[in-house]
């Protein structure tokens, strides 16, 4: 139920920093009270002097939370900075040592035509440091089935009533255990992956 007054410690909340030093200068909450009248005239129709008394206290505390809060928002502030400049540096060793990967990666050491000395030859295209997993061997296709190098494991996939299945094969490419397992799985006999 809104009755359209304010709520009288939301306002003091808002006024805390003008509140805080009339009650510092004042002896008295009476005082301190005659002076906000003065300083912010719309307290009187806001809030009572008995509302005012209990919320004053309240008030207190709440603006040491509030120092305590800016303070630990200050270190923190702090903190992420030095957590930032920290990151850049890390950032920039990290592209140098990529640049470095780059440059030993392009960077190939092959004996010369005579064979007594070490030349360096620089490939603007860098040679494959994996071994060669033998997909050059591989079909592309058996039996209606494509077949795919799956990180280190061939694998067998097709379409079949809109979803797509698999058939593992293994580490090792091997035709005759394809053909097998297709077979197989035409036969109902083998797992297959969605």
């Amino acid at each position: 139920m809104d009755t359209g007054k304010p709520d009288p410690f939301q306002f003091m909340i808002e006024n805390r920093k003008t509140i805080i030093e009339v009650l510092e200068q004042s002896s008295t909450l009476n005082s301190a009270w005659n002076t906000l009248t003065e300083r912010l005239p719309e307290i009187k129709t806001i809030t009572k002097f008995n509302t005012f008394k209990g919320y004053a206290r309240i008030l207190n505390v709440v603006d040491g939370k509030f120092a305590e809060l800016k303070e630990e928002n200050i270190k923190l502030s702090e903190e992420l900075g030095k957590v930032r400049q920290e990151k850049n540096g890390l950032e920039k060793e990290l592209g140098m040592v990529r640049q470095l990967i780059n440059e030993r990666m392009e960077a190939k050491v092959e004996k010369n035509e005579m064979g007594d000395k070490d030349v360096l030859v620089i490939h603007k295209n860098p040679p494959n440091l994996l071994p060669n997993l033998g997909m050059d061997s591989v079909p592309k296709r058996v039996n209606g089935w494509g077949v795919q190098l799956r990180g280190q494991y061939y694998r067998l996939f097709k379409k079949i009533k809109g979803k797509v299945k698999w058939i593992h094969i293994g580490k090792n490419w091997d035709i005759g255990i394809a053909r097998k397992k297709i077979e197989r799985y035409s036969e109902g006999a083998v797992r297959v992956y969605n």
